[in-house]
């Protein structure tokens, strides 16, 4: 009896232990899949966030970005014309004077492309004046200029360039030692230089370029027999015999191999002001290295409306092979002289391009 109910109290201690541990499993069970399901919102949620987020970035970034249909302008364009345009009329004036009546037009073109790694500059200048003095009928020129330059730049590094330079110029109609117009001194191509160079072009801003070349070539046409002929511009003369009968005419061509150097300064001011100065050197290697051409180009203009303008500007050349008439001690001969000429005017102004 005893035995028995020692056996019972076994059986009824393992029940009792089954059934602890299987609500206790439960228990631990259905705590387990509420904390999964947890996790799995609070990762749905991190998700949804993190999406929203990013939408958000990509919506501002498109506000920045530049449109892929609209095309990036490589070209830049840029032109001005100027009109100049003077008159002095008097009339029984005891002070004494000279009518006088003037006009100057000067064009400026400007064509350049530019790109990461490659800049091409491409300047056009012209220039023709024509004044009439006093009682003469006739119109003679005081401003005569064609300048073409063109200039690609290949990136070195930083500031620095590889350079290939083009320059031209000449002049539009003929020219006289006024007032005596009997005796031609320049024409169209006579004389017109033409400069070709290689070497570094320093540009450290877009208003500012200094190109040197340590080698260029400078040529001289003179498309004139009667011109080439005298010698004019650097050019041998014809050769004569004893009794000054030509025996041999003159080349018209002239080659020169030397060092170029060129600098552009040109800059938009605050309150309508242009300023510009332009400055070429060029030294001979062959003769006369140290007596170097100088050609000084300055201007100024200061855009008064929108159509006027008031303008100054200055011109000078030193070339030692050009030969200007020279009076000394009552003595006239010829010789290098520093060629000058200025200009002030208040004229129209019209920006194209």
């Amino acid at each position: 009896m005893h035995m028995n109910l020692s056996k019972n109290k076994i059986i009824v201690f393992f029940i009792f232990l089954f059934l602890s541990t299987s609500i206790f499993s439960q228990q631990d069970s259905s705590s387990i899949v509420t904390e999964l399901k947890k996790k799995k919102e609070i990762t749905r949620l991190y998700k949804d966030s993190l999406v929203k987020i990013i939408d958000s970035l990509n919506k501002q970034i498109k506000r920045f970005e530049k449109p892929t249909n609209v095309p990036i302008k490589h070209w830049r364009f840029s032109g001005r014309f100027f009109f100049d345009g003077t008159q002095i009329l008097l009339n029984n004036w005891v002070a004494g004077g000279q009518n006088n009546t003037s006009v100057v037009g000067k064009v400026l073109v400007s064509i350049d492309y530019k790109t990461k790694f490659l800049t091409i500059d491409n300047d056009l200048s012209l220039h023709f004046g024509l004044v009439k003095r006093g009682d003469i009928k006739k119109w003679w020129k005081n401003d005569d200029q064609q300048q073409f330059t063109s200039k690609i730049d290949r990136r070195l590094y930083h500031n620095l360039n590889y350079s290939a330079l083009i320059d031209f110029k000449t002049g539009f109609a003929k020219g006289y030692y006024y007032p005596n117009d009997s005796s031609v001194i320049s024409d169209f191509l006579a004389p017109a230089y033409f400069v070709s160079a290689l070497g570094i072009d320093y540009k450290p801003s877009t208003f500012f370029t200094l190109f040197m070349a340590p080698l260029s070539i400078k040529s001289t046409i003179v498309n004139s027999t009667i011109l080439a002929d005298r010698g004019s511009f650097g050019l041998k003369p014809a050769l004569y015999d004893e009794d000054k009968y030509m025996i041999q005419r003159a080349e018209k061509y002239r080659l020169e191999i030397g060092a170029y150097l060129k600098l552009k300064f040109r800059k938009q001011f605050k309150g309508n002001l242009m300023f510009e100065n332009n400055i070429e050197l060029f030294s001979n290697f062959t003769q006369n290295p140290q007596n170097i051409d100088v050609i000084w180009i300055s201007g100024a203009t200061f855009q008064l409306f929108k159509y006027l303008s008031f303008n100054i500007n200055a011109h000078l050349i030193y070339d030692d092979d050009i030969m200007v008439p020279v009076v000394r001690d009552g003595v006239s001969g010829f010789g290098p002289r520093i060629q000058y000429e200025q200009m002030i005017g208040l004229g129209l102004i019209w920006k194209f391009l």
